[in-house]
């Protein structure tokens, strides 16, 4: 079965402006005769134009755009980082809340220490 799949080229800088340019791309597509094909490539060119996208691909086979799929390209270890991190961040987060939860009384300095009985000299 057919599937309608939307590839991001790399972005385009025209001053201050930003555009994200993209292609339709239509795997698991069955060939046709060439007359068929011809009149659904001009409906799809067609489609592409009024929706902004810069062309269609057309594929008999199946055709997986990482992009669309990040899971697929996250490997189980850094999976494993991330909630390490995550659970060494909340543990850090709980101990603050808990130390402002529970402020420690503080000792209150005591007078400024004098150097050979004379007060106006520091120490």
């Amino acid at each position: 079965m057919a599937r309608l799949q939307i590839l991001e080229l790399p972005t385009e800088h025209h001053g201050d402006n930003m555009t994200t340019p993209f292609i339709l791309v239509i795997d698991g597509w069955d060939a046709l005769s060439l007359d068929e094909s011809a009149t659904l490539n001009n409906y799809w060119d067609a489609f592409a134009a009024k929706i902004g996208a810069r062309g269609v691909l057309f594929t008999d086979r199946a055709v997986d755009i990482l992009a669309n799929h990040p899971e697929a390209d996250t490997d189980d270890t850094f999976k494993q980082d991330v909630r390490d991190w995550v659970d060494s961040t909340n543990n850090t987060l709980a101990r603050i809340v808990g130390a402002l939860s529970h402020p420690r009384k503080r000792s209150t300095p005591g007078p400024a220490p004098v150097a050979d009985g004379h007060p106006d000299v520091d120490a």
